[in-house]
């Protein structure tokens, strides 16, 4: 299983967090060698610094925005959508694909390196959080699946597409999760394994 990431660019520098890189192979894109695409199975969009609010006509402030990384992501959510790959999208990973489908963002205050409740199906899960942005409008044909104690949107999913974006860090609490995502390949039977599988929580 060769799952493609995207190279997180900052200033000189292309990383990519080794959090997410669990039993399957990684395939490293940047903007040079997106060609390469055509090897992969599936699609992860990882964390990262901020998304660049003129992308939805707001003026927030926003932290590190580096537009290489923007249209790389938009990139890869066409790229999965015309070749019916699935797609899991971290932290500004659902943030990138909110935005991609007419959504918006918004700053938000308490969620930066704390754990919190997340509501999901009338159940609640603790789980990790990073982020001091967050879904505001909702994209087209999202559909919110889990929102945390204050009324952010935590998880979602497309209606058509196998695309599922989480606002939390899965492969911090069990570094299996990513792998189970893609190795299912079914998004509507998968998308909350990580809470119907882990007993830790």
């Amino acid at each position: 299983m060769i799952i493609a990431i995207p190279l997180r660019h900052n200033v000189n520098t292309f990383y990519v967090n080794e959090s997410y890189l669990h039993k399957f192979k990684p395939l490293f894109i940047n903007q040079y060698n997106l060609d390469m695409l055509e090897l992969c199975d599936g699609i992860l969009l990882p964390g990262g610094y901020d998304l660049a609010s003129a992308w939805y006509y707001n003026d927030i402030d926003c932290n590190q925005v580096d537009l290489t990384n923007d249209f790389l992501d938009f990139y890869l959510i066409h790229y999965a959508i015309n070749h019916h790959l699935p797609l899991l999208g971290i932290c500004r990973g659902i943030q990138s694909i909110n935005v991609y489908f007419g959504g918006s963002l918004q700053n938000i205050q308490g969620h930066q390196e704390k754990i919190h409740k997340v509501f999901v199906n009338s159940q609640i899960y603790e789980v990790n959080s990073y982020h001091h942005q967050a879904i505001n409008k909702i994209g087209t044909n999202l559909i919110a699946l889990g929102w945390s104690q204050d009324n952010i949107i935590e998880i979602v999913r497309h209606s058509n597409y196998d695309i599922l974006g989480l606002q939390f860090h899965p492969e911090k609490l069990d570094f299996e999760y990513i792998y189970n995502y893609f190795n299912s390949k079914l998004l509507h039977s998968v998308s909350l394994r990580y809470f119907e599988d882990d007993d830790s929580i």
